[in-house]
């Protein structure tokens, strides 16, 4: 499947043990439920870190951050850290995670990330530290590099972040302050890559609808952005008019009336300016108890009046049985190989 998204899954169970599956769109189906051929990763003499970040660079996978235990204390530590691994064969467990000469400027547990243009990974936030509070590794150099916040900005926590051109990214954060999580304006940071210079950008985003510390923030290309916290209503936002400019009702809904999202990707061009967009997004099961997860493609299209309409076009359940502890990422996969099994 050339030039669509390809899926990666990592999720851990009450056992410690990392699962994986990666598949690409062609696996999620219009389907009741659909069984995977799992793989995994052997639990290493530490414990698999917790509240991590992953990206993927080509076939290699990265862990970052995160909370872990020591051999010499009991209690769950940030860590600046960095694991790679490759993906298991499929329903096979091979050894875990390789740790990685280079380690980040500072520790880090729930960090931010974004893979940029130009090949880099963009980290921010996890830390109560504005010095080093955001940093780029370089995958090809295998070096981090430190960026320090403005003291004027305080200490926001973010919980999303995009890149919106090729010389800006973008932080979004609702909770500020050091050591504490205090409400505030829900807030765009900017940061220009090129003039390594901070900007608050807007506080006037749409407000959560439920404050669990995650946000869905997905840029289409352009100046669009929709903001996705329940399935069943969006709001999209102009970043050039910087206002809201219209909500998504999602009527033909996955499932029940308020469910979060855990994760939604944009599956087309953002390099081309359209008024039709195909996103993917991702519920776990509350009422299993965190067991399987469930999916749904959804079209929107904004009308000639300038409403925006949305269709499902397939849904359904992946099998990927009890979990405390999901991550779900995706890419451009260029070769088109991966599908589902099942």
């Amino acid at each position: 499947m050339e030039g669509g998204l390809r899926f990666t899954v990592l999720w851990s169970t009450i056992d410690k043990t990392m699962h994986y599956h990666g598949f690409d769109e062609l696996g999620l189906k219009d389907c009741t439920d659909r069984d995977l051929v799992i793989s995994g990763f052997k639990r290493n003499l530490e414990t698999i870190p917790i509240c991590v970040g992953f990206f993927r660079v080509g076939d290699a996978l990265f862990m970052v951050g995160g909370k872990s235990c020591t051999r010499f204390k009991r209690t769950l530590e940030p860590t600046n850290r960095l694991w790679s691994a490759l993906p298991p064969p499929d329903g096979s467990f091979c050894e875990s995670w390789t740790l990685c000469p280079a380690t980040m400027k500072v520790k880090r547990s729930v960090p931010i990330l974004v893979p940029l243009r130009d090949g880099r990974i963009f980290i921010c936030g996890g830390t109560s530290e504005q010095e080093g509070w955001a940093e780029f590794y370089d995958p090809e150099k295998g070096e981090f590099e430190g960026k320090n916040l403005l003291v004027s900005m305080g200490c926001p926590h973010p919980i999303s972040c995009f890149q919106w051109t090729d010389q800006v990214v973008m932080v979004y954060y609702h909770h500020g302050g050091k050591g504490l999580h205090k409400p505030c304006k829900p807030s765009l940071l900017s940061y220009n890559i090129v003039e390594d210079k901070w900007d608050k950008f807007e506080e006037n985003l749409p407000p959560p609808l439920y404050d669990m510390g995650k946000r869905n923030l997905v840029y289409v290309g352009g100046d669009i952005l929709f903001i996705i916290d329940y399935a069943c209503l969006w709001f999209v936002y102009d970043l050039s008019s910087r206002k809201e400019v219209g909500e998504v009702c999602v009527k033909a809904r996955p499932r029940g009336e308020l469910v979060p999202v855990m994760e939604a990707f944009y599956a087309g061009n953002k390099d081309v300016k359209s008024t039709s967009w195909v996103f993917y997004i991702f519920m776990a099961m509350p009422d299993d108890n965190y067991c399987d997860l469930e999916y749904a493609k959804v079209e929107v299209v904004q009308a000639k009046g300038g409403d925006y309409i949305a269709t499902v076009q397939t849904k359904g359940v992946l099998k990927v049985g009890p979990f405390y502890d999901i991550y779900i990422f995706a890419e451009k996969d260029k070769k088109g190989k991966e599908k589902m099994d099942g």
